[in-house]
């Protein structure tokens, strides 16, 4: 289980927009995970927008903050090496809940699993089949839980079967979009002509008195 990986799941946004705030775009190939670098991104049945990083803490809440704007977005973080996981909801640029796994197995499931905010309706029933899971068999680990729980949300998580349906093209790099359009450069010479011609207007007007 030796992986880093962010990912989000976006409802009620255009994939294009979502991907050019990320500052990347589709490059129409199709790949499986774990990608070789950068982003992949995929669409489940019910239309959520999956991207996922490569990049371990890519994803920060700021981020994810600018990405649920005029949208609900799952945004999940995992760890192999040290078993830990973190799933965050977001609605229209704000923090609702999240969840974190501690990666400490040796403590109850109660203590390991972190919760804040508000978590969906979807949380507790999860969490009493983990509780009934992790008595019948102790070797049952939070993170095992907490991937579950994420991929849940988010139609999608590393090494679990959900979301293994989906095909996930390749995404790569570019200058960020912001939504806001920025104005063209004056071209120089025009400019300076510009200028010339006021010049001598404001010259012709001084000798004429």
């Amino acid at each position: 289980m030796s992986f880093y990986v962010d990912w989000i799941s976006v409802a009620g946004a255009d994939k294009d927009d979502i991907l050019g705030k990320l500052g990347i775009e589709d490059t129409g190939k199709v790949v499986d995970w774990p990608p070789d670098s950068g982003y992949m991104w995929a669409v489940t049945p019910d239309g959520r927008i999956v991207v996922v990083a490569d990049l371990y803490s890519s994803l920060v809440p700021a981020k994810l903050a600018m990405l649920s704007e005029g949208a609900s977005l799952i945004g999940a973080r995992a760890e192999g090496n040290y078993c830990t996981t973190s799933v965050w909801g977001f609605e229209d640029g704000s923090e609702r809940w999240s969840v974190h796994c501690t990666g400490d197995d040796e403590v109850d499931l109660r203590d390991e699993l972190v919760v804040e905010g508000s978590p969906p309706a979807a949380l507790k029933p999860f969490f009493d089949e983990s509780l009934k899971a992790r008595d019948e068999d102790s070797n049952v680990s939070c993170f095992e839980q907490a991937s579950q729980f994420a991929a849940l949300m988010s139609g999608w998580g590393p090494e679990t079967e959900r979301g293994s349906e989906l095909t996930f093209f390749a995404a790569t790099g570019r200058k960020p979009s912001n939504g806001v359009k920025t104005a063209k450069p004056v071209n120089k010479l025009w400019f300076a002509a510009f200028v010339g011609v006021v010049a001598a207007l404001i010259l012709f007007q001084i000798l004429r008195h």
